[in-house]
């Protein structure tokens, strides 16, 4: 297929590091161009606030015919979707998307508070008043918001947890002093609602749902009964970063929905 333009794979996470992604691009096959986007921290928690911040630096770096795919795992599934609603993509992976997109849908079931958040919550206690009246945290605050954001990767290897680990404290640093105005986080506008957007165009969509703390069945109770069309993909995986958990299961995931062509001859 000489002459023709390798597929571009957009990958977009909240952290906006590329190491957070370094299994999944070592497992791809190369004729597909892998473009991650590495946008900076922002102080801004709110998902609409956070999907345009990841859109804008998504839109800054992709090229003018767009992505083939963007891949959006957690928080950063509503700035995905939204490169598929503007056709800036043509199809979209979302990776265990933010459960708070479902918050008040009718068939959303909310898991059970598990013993982690419950040791969250605990650990958090002592920092609320400063977070509230200052947006900071001191150093044990931010030890306890990591180990919370990176809860159940224990199953990983050492050296990606504490790669993760040091990512996710230098984004919390650099980040604060966060913006609170809406600290329970306001419900997303459609156009950076990920399960508006799938629902609108289900065939653009692909969820890759794993088991994290019951919030897999639950996202995948929503779509099986409101969006029939939905192409979900259950997984095992337990972490928030199944690609480090079966990187060749989410690359194999990706080459298949390819173009087909590109995989009998692919560009070089």
């Amino acid at each position: 297929m000489n002459g023709v333009q390798a597929p571009v794979v957009c990958l977009v996470h909240e952290l906006g590091d590329r190491r957070v992604w370094w299994r999944l691009i070592e497992a791809l096959p190369s004729w597909i161009r892998t473009l991650v986007v590495e946008q900076p921290p922002t102080d801004r928690l709110a998902p609409d606030a956070l999907a345009e911040h990841i859109g804008t630096a998504a839109r800054a770096v992709l090229p003018e015919a767009g992505a083939d795919l963007v891949v959006a795992s957690d928080r950063a599934a509503g700035a995905g979707s939204g490169l598929v609603a503007d056709q800036r993509a043509a199809h979209a992976l979302l990776v265990n998307p933010d459960a708070q997109a479902l918050v008040d849908h009718p068939d959303y079931r909310l898991p059970e508070p598990t013993a982690q958040v419950a040791g969250f919550l605990l650990a958090m206690a002592p920092y609320q008043e400063q977070l509230r009246e200052h947006g900071t945290l001191p150093e044990e605050g931010v030890e306890a918001m990591v180990n919370h954001f990176l809860g159940g990767c224990e199953v990983l290897e050492e050296q990606d947890r504490r790669l993760l680990h040091d990512i996710a404290t230098a984004w919390f640093v650099r980040a604060m002093p966060f913006d609170l105005s809406d600290p329970h986080g306001a419900a997303s506008s459609r156009e950076h609602d990920w399960f508006a957007c799938l629902s609108a165009a289900p065939e653009r969509f692909t969820v890759y749902s794993g088991e994290l703390s019951g919030l897999g069945a639950a996202l995948r109770t929503v779509l099986s009964r409101n969006v029939p069309g939905a192409h979900v993909v259950s997984a095992s995986t337990r972490t928030a970063f199944p690609w480090l958990e079966e990187p060749e299961a989410l690359a194999g995931l990706i080459t298949d929905h390819m173009d087909p062509r590109f995989r009998e001859e692919p560009p070089v």
